[in-house]
């Protein structure tokens, strides 16, 4: 039978956070990675209108980097930490991300320079649309900038290297954007090799550090 508190007892225990009121900072981290790769994929579907692709890509890197862009200043300023997790079947791995003063540190100047970088493209772009697939243009574009933000916040060594990995192939074709030209194709290749030996290099890195775990897990947690 339940137990009814006078005025004058204090509670058992302490009344646990209603569960909508948790990581409201990691989720909105989140809301704005969703937001990219929404508004990257409608500009690939609609990359037959030009106008419409040029106009859904940049308006949708600007809109989730001012999203993103506010948990990551309030974790700044207030020194919060929030995890979140959620069910992820893969070996090794799990689909846990954190936000802290650390990661944060890397949010801001990666949506501030995205959102400038996103409205000066819109412009660029106009001299390039009678030419070029702006919808792919801004499906990579949209999908660097939600990879570089997993990146930053992801808690689990699997899910940072397939985010980076996402980041190399995605910066790959924005590189090679005039792959007619040669020099922007080897440009394009050098990059490509230079990126995945890093990859290599932290993998290798990862499996060192984390040999007596069955689980690969954050690289906060290591330097912590």
């Amino acid at each position: 039978m339940w137990k009814r508190l006078s005025s004058h007892e204090a509670p058992a225990h302490t009344p646990r956070i209603p569960k909508r009121a948790r990581e409201p900072l990691m989720k909105m981290t989140l809301v704005a990675v969703g937001l990219f790769c929404v508004f990257g994929t409608l500009s690939l579907l609609l990359q037959r209108s030009a106008r419409w692709s040029n106009f859904l890509g940049a308006s949708g890197s600007l809109l989730g980097c001012a999203v993103g862009i506010g948990p990551a200043i309030a974790t700044l300023l207030s020194g919060r930490v929030e995890t979140y997790r959620a069910a992820w079947n893969v070996p090794l791995g799990s689909f846990s991300v954190r936000i802290d003063a650390l990661s944060a540190l890397f949010l801001v100047p990666i949506f501030v320079l995205c959102a400038m970088a996103a409205l000066y493209g819109s412009r660029a772009m106009t001299t390039h649309q009678d030419r070029r697939n702006l919808g792919a243009f801004w499906f990579f574009y949209n999908t660097l900038v939600a990879s570089m933000a997993m990146v930053a916040v992801a808690a689990n060594g699997l899910l940072f290297l397939v985010s980076w990995e996402i980041m190399a192939l995605s910066s790959f074709f924005l590189v090679t954007f005039e792959h007619e030209k040669e020099s922007v194709r080897r440009a394009g290749w050098t990059y490509l090799v230079a990126t995945h030996l890093g990859t290599a290099f932290l993998l290798l890195l990862f499996l060192t550090l984390d040999r007596k775990s069955t689980r690969l897990n954050s690289s906060h947690e290591w330097i912590s």
